[in-house]
């Protein structure tokens, strides 16, 4: 169940924001012109492409009719976390769908699975799925963008106004493995 806006605990969700984002320094960046929001207030494309518990990938294909191709940005790989900042385009427009941030443990995942984490050359969500890799998402929180916020530069043109993301959690077979930033598009 989605948390109600007084219920909305700010600090833990503004130091996990600067914890992803930090190592990529974009730390501040990410937190400034941020609001965090219940899923309702977000109009309705935006509830349908992030208030959900299914992975990311999947959504967009569906929403966006095709598959989606992956840009790694930046990458950290330390044993036994891996961090990485992407975007995921459209096959078929080649706009900018998502921009999103992963840290990983790499621990609670098999050495093939790693092995093409690793490679940097599909999203985690289909490689998770691909290999059938038992997953809970959990979104933990909801967040605005204001129209000059510079998170927004990841977004190229294609989110003219604000634009929405969600900080989540992923359980891989139980444990919990994966924190996520995803802020996408509502372009069609």
């Amino acid at each position: 169940m989605f948390k109600e806006p007084e219920a909305i605990q700010h600090e833990p969700a503004l130091a996990t924001l600067a914890a992803l984002c930090e190592p990529f320094g974009d730390g501040d960046l990410a937190c400034r012109g941020v609001e965090f929001i219940d899923p309702a207030s977000m109009p309705e494309t935006y509830r349908r492409l992030l208030g959900h518990s299914a992975h990311m990938t999947a959504t967009l294909k569906e929403y966006h009719g095709g598959d989606v191709a992956l840009r790694v940005l930046a990458y950290h790989d330390e044993w036994p976390w891996y961090e990485r900042k992407i975007i995921l385009t459209a096959s078929n427009s080649r706009k900018v769908v998502e921009f999103g941030i992963v840290r990983l443990d790499l621990r609670v995942l098999t050495e093939e699975v790693r092995a093409e984490v690793l490679q940097r050359s599909k999203p985690l969500g289909a490689i998770l799925n691909d290999h059938r890799v038992l997953t809970r998402v959990e979104p933990r929180w909801f967040l605005k963008f204001g129209a000059d916020s510079p998170m927004k530069k990841y977004l190229r043109f294609e989110a003219t106004g604000a634009c929405y993301g969600r900080l989540a959690t992923i359980h891989c077979d139980g444990a919990a493995a994966i924190d996520l930033l995803e802020v996408v598009t509502d372009f069609q």
